[in-house]
């Protein structure tokens, strides 16, 4: 044990300095791949921790010296069916909803689909206060404006998606730009409220078409009688006249 801790501090003094970057990325596509993921989450001990700072997210800048033991949680990643995310525990004090740490730990969400119906993993994101970059395809696409609230990319395209990350990773005040104005656009445009109305709207929009387009159709309805018969009346005064011709005649 005495081996593996000051390999740790020795590790930890060298690197502790350097500023990682946590990408977290989900994507869905048409491809086969792994239907689950396997993963064993560490306990720590802290050998040495000072905060050295608030972030602009209110989170801490932290240095730290730690050693892993051999306690850990099990984290099992599966595809699922239908879309989204869904976080799933047995212990009741954990967030299954977008305050998980699996979102707020990350520094950029990344949603590399190659289809997405809606994108509701995205907006979770956005919620969450990540900068997002997406592929431009699907509801991806229609939810994000490109450097307004979020980055796309060319669909299937890595070069691509690598550029918007790396946009966002050196250019701090536009990925702050990016993360005020995506959380405020799902706040207002997302939220069940405004859901209701859109709703709402949709149907008497719906309604009221179906209401115009049936007067209409009675309208060009009883124009053509009153044509058809003004028609037929027409005739039937040429056939008359027709007639009376033929008898002074005779």
């Amino acid at each position: 044990m005495k081996n593996h801790l000051e390999n740790a501090r020795l590790f930890l003094y060298n690197y502790v300095y350097t500023s990682y970057k946590v990408i977290f990325s989900i994507l869905r596509g048409n491809g086969e791949g792994m239907d689950s993921i396997r993963l064993k989450a560490r306990a720590k001990i802290n050998l040495g921790l000072d905060v050295t700072g608030i972030r602009e997210d209110g989170y801490h800048e932290v240095k730290m010296v730690m050693q892993t033991v051999g306690l850990y949680d099990r984290i099992i990643i599966e595809k699922t069916k239908e879309p989204g995310i869904v976080i799933t525990s047995n212990l009741s004090y954990i967030p299954l909803n977008e305050n998980n740490l699996m979102y707020k730990a990350a520094d950029i969400a990344v949603f590399p689909s190659t289809y997405e119906p809606f994108g509701i993993v995205a907006l979770e994101a956005m919620l969450s206060e990540n900068p997002i970059v997406v592929s431009d395809i699907g509801g991806l696409n229609e939810i994000v404006e490109h450097r307004v609230n979020g980055m796309k990319a060319y669909c299937g395209n890595p070069n691509s998606i690598a550029d918007s990350i790396l946009e966002l990773l050196y250019d701090h005040k536009l990925c702050a730009d990016i993360t005020r104005k995506a959380k405020n656009k799902v706040r207002n445009e997302y939220n069940w409220s405004k859901i209701a109305q859109d709703t709402h709207f949709t149907y008497q929009k719906a309604i009221c078409q179906s209401m115009a387009e049936k007067q209409k159709r009675e309208l060009e309805q009883e124009r053509a009688k009153k044509a058809k018969k003004a028609k037929n009346t027409e005739n039937e005064i040429t056939n008359l006249l027709n007639f009376k011709k033929r008898q002074a005649y005779a």
